[in-house]
């Protein structure tokens, strides 16, 4: 099984996801892993990212800035950032690139198929791991959210201790 075979583009705005799935399979990465093919996406193999631009800017020009941005914080979650610019995407998304393949994709392509456990650390689209990956660590929203919520949990413990004992155990009357 590859990473496309569970790939799950929901993230990203609905009509942009033919755009994606179209060249991310066009670009012929390695599909063993979430890190390699992140890695061969994140880094523009086979204008990947310039591509899809050109493609997203015919069929769903309004949000350029949000896939691109969707497309960034995946990279990012992997370790693998991208090495395309806000600017540069917008640029190659109005033609400004010399690198794309101008030939678009025919109409939308099937539903991208649906992970039974998203976690997401997929390049920009959210992707299952393989029961015999041996698994992997915490995604950086999971860090976030212990980082927050263990504090906020022990000082609202602390809290109620203190007025349980101010209630029943500091009145001396």
């Amino acid at each position: 099984m590859s990473v496309t075979d569970y790939v799950n583009w929901s993230a990203f705005p609905a009509n942009s996801r033919h755009c994606l799935d179209y060249y991310a399979r066009r670009a012929s990465c390695d599909t063993s892993s979430v890190y390699s093919w992140n890695y061969c996406l994140c880094n523009n193999s086979a204008n990947w990212i310039d591509n899809t631009a050109v493609c997203l800017n015919q069929e769903d020009p309004d949000n350029l800035e949000v896939v691109w941005v969707t497309m960034n914080l995946y990279c990012e979650d992997t370790s693998t950032p991208i090495v395309v610019s806000m600017n540069e995407w917008l640029n190659a998304a109005r033609g400004g690139s010399n690198t794309v393949d101008t030939t678009l994709p025919a109409g939308p392509s099937a539903t991208p198929k649906q992970p039974a456990t998203p976690a997401p650390n997929g390049p920009g689209p959210e992707t299952t791991t393989k029961p015999d990956s041996g698994g992997g660590g915490l995604s950086t929203s999971d860090k976030i959210a212990i980082g927050v919520g263990v504090p906020v949990g022990f000082f609202s413990i602390i809290a109620a201790i203190i007025t349980w004992w101010k209630c029943c155990c500091g009145r001396s009357n």
